[in-house]
């Protein structure tokens, strides 16, 4: 997907990628620092598009 294609175009720093599935598990932040940013890469039909963001939102 896109986060694939920035890596090999140089426009992302090496940082770790984490699963939306392994980040919700972890129950706490996935940023280490506040201004760090955090990417979706959503992929899949826009209606389960729609379910993972509503379900991000509810823990945030």
């Amino acid at each position: 997907g896109e986060i694939a294609t920035a890596y090999r175009q140089h426009k992302l720093i090496s940082t770790p990628i984490v699963e939306m599935g392994a980040a919700l598990a972890q129950g706490g932040r996935v940023r280490r620092e506040p201004h760090h940013i955090t990417i979706a890469d959503l992929t899949g039909l826009a209606i389960q598009d729609l379910q993972i963001a509503k379900g991000v939102l509810a823990k945030v």
